[in-house]
């Protein structure tokens, strides 16, 4: 009924598009907020992409959900392709990317469209806000903090900034840049395919901007404790050597590899290459272990911030090291 709706007054203006794979309960709790937003109900379409779920996620399309819900599945090719997908069936003319593990505020979509509304060439994200749980570890209150926007918005926020679990854009305009980049993944896992796009989009002049109305929570299960944030990051950075091969201009842009990358014997200053030096020694061996083993003895006895903090830091920088450097010689391994 409310599909028809939509189809006869044709003023759908938002298309959400959701990619998941065997989470079903953080989708439905995602979808359920959807039905709290302030742009009418008549206004917006979610596109659920299951990419090959095993569990009861294509239950979702027999909730009764008050907006218009549309459920497509593939087999399990990755998230980029998935997305893509979606954008293929939305009809809205504007499309907001989400993920399954992402809370909205009421006001969420009613921001987006008022931050981009009527105007072409513009990529809008929303504010994200700390997502604190009861039984927080002290590694999860920390960076429960670090990973989160300020209420205002940035002027003019770069590129880098942009996520594809919070990402707004004509539809239009996203078929015009190319799409979510699906060659940047290694076995279905496709990341990086933000900052590509937007590094697109950025090169093309578009503007970009943050909604403060537009705000959100990241139930992100990965900064749970240590050990999952630093193996999550590590795999990223195996996957950051596909970003550089194709855009080798963003390698000095990413602030986390700037100390992690190849040393430029001839072209690094002496500071960076102490750095990256001292990187290189303490990403091997014991070192990471011995410190991972002083981190969980002070987060039981004295779990002090500013103890932890750089320890944190350090043992997270020695996984991305790792990472970076493992993706290089997969790429090596590969040239004919």
């Amino acid at each position: 009924m409310i599909e028809g709706a939509i189809e006869a007054s044709g003023i759908l203006k938002v298309s959400v598009i959701i990619p998941t794979h065997n989470r079903a309960q953080s989708l439905k709790s995602t979808l359920q907020l959807l039905s709290s937003q302030t742009l009418p109900l008549d206004q917006f379409e979610v596109i659920v992409v299951d990419d090959g779920s095993t569990d009861d996620t294509a239950s979702v399309q027999n909730d009764p959900f008050p907006f218009a819900l549309n459920y497509i599945h593939q087999f399990n090719r990755g998230s980029a392709p998935a997305r893509n997908e979606g954008a293929r069936y939305a009809r809205g003319d504007t499309l907001v990317f989400i993920d399954d593990d992402i809370s909205l505020e009421p006001n969420y979509l009613q921001g987006i469209v008022a931050a981009r509304e009527g105007q072409n060439r513009i990529i809008v994200r929303g504010t994200v806000l700390s997502y604190r749980m009861p039984e927080d570890t002290p590694f999860r209150a920390l960076y429960a903090r670090l990973t989160v926007d300020q209420i205002m918005p940035k002027c003019e926020p770069f590129f880098l900034d942009f996520a594809s679990n919070n990402f707004a854009i004509r539809r239009e305009d996203f078929f015009a840049l190319g799409q979510w980049e699906e060659g940047i993944a290694y076995g279905g896992q496709s990341l990086w395919l933000d900052v590509d796009l937007a590094y697109r989009a950025f090169q093309q002049g578009y503007e970009f901007r943050q909604s403060a109305e537009a705000r959100c929570y990241h139930r992100d299960y990965a900064i749970h404790d240590l050990s999952t944030y630093a193996r999550r990051l590590e795999m990223q950075s195996r996957l950051v050597t596909l970003l550089f091969r194709k855009h080798p201009e963003l390698e000095c842009l990413i602030p986390m590899y700037r100390d992690k990358t190849r040393i430029v014997w001839q072209g690094d200053p002496p500071l960076m290459i102490m750095r990256k030096l001292l990187r290189r020694v303490s990403a091997w061996g014991l070192a990471p272990r011995i410190l991972e083993v002083l981190v969980s003895m002070l987060e039981t006895a004295w779990p002090v911030e500013a103890l932890l903090s750089p320890l944190y830091r350090w043992i997270v920088g020695a996984y991305i090291y790792r990472g970076y450097h493992q993706g290089l010689r997969e790429m090596l391994e590969k040239v004919p």
